[in-house]
């Protein structure tokens, strides 16, 4: 396990380290479960005391997710007022 994380802030111990294992058990059923040709980006992060912690992982490269993710974005309402502080 590395001693931070990409932000640079250090891991939160076992617990990270368990999240981050059910998420790869998570990642390898839907793997199995999506059609050639298709990808997925899991993003998780605690609801509580999210201070940019998160973790995600993907079949995608980092910058096909985030496109994806600013299509989903816009798509979703981006005139919303929900979306006026991004």
């Amino acid at each position: 396990m590395k001693d931070q994380n990409a932000q640079g802030t250090p891991p939160d111990g076992p617990k990270d380290e368990r999240v981050r294992t059910h998420m790869q058990t998570i990642a390898r059923s839907v793997e199995e479960q999506l059609p050639k040709g298709w990808g997925f980006f899991l993003f998780v992060a605690p609801f509580e005391e999210n201070q940019g912690r998160a973790n995600y992982c993907s079949t995608m490269t980092r910058e096909t997710a985030i496109h994806a993710m600013k299509e989903f974005i816009i798509k979703a309402g981006a005139g919303e007022d929900w979306m006026k502080h991004i």
